[in-house]
């Protein structure tokens, strides 16, 4: 399969994927299909292979670093959205 590299890590991804489906901007039956599904696709600089479950978990055991990190991932995200 080809994977896209995420440059963030998995708890990282796993926050931005667990807030994406809370706030249903993906519909899924729920958070363990979320990871299920998008899971296999994606891939780290330290991970090639990343479990679901092991995402599904770490989004429920972040570190402050980890919300930081992937809330200035977002702010970032915003700031370019709105350049457009």
């Amino acid at each position: 399969k080809e994977k896209l590299l995420f440059i963030r890590s998995v708890y990282q991804m796993a926050l931005i994927l667990r807030a994406a489906d809370e706030l249903k901007i993906i519909m899924a039956r729920s958070l363990n299909s979320v990871f299920k599904n998008i899971v296999p696709y994606l891939s780290t600089p330290y991970r090639e292979n990343i479990s679901y479950d092991s995402m599904r978990s770490k989004s429920y055991a972040a570190e402050v670093r980890d919300k930081e990190i992937a809330t200035e991932t977002l702010q970032r995200m915003i700031k370019k959205i709105s350049e457009y």
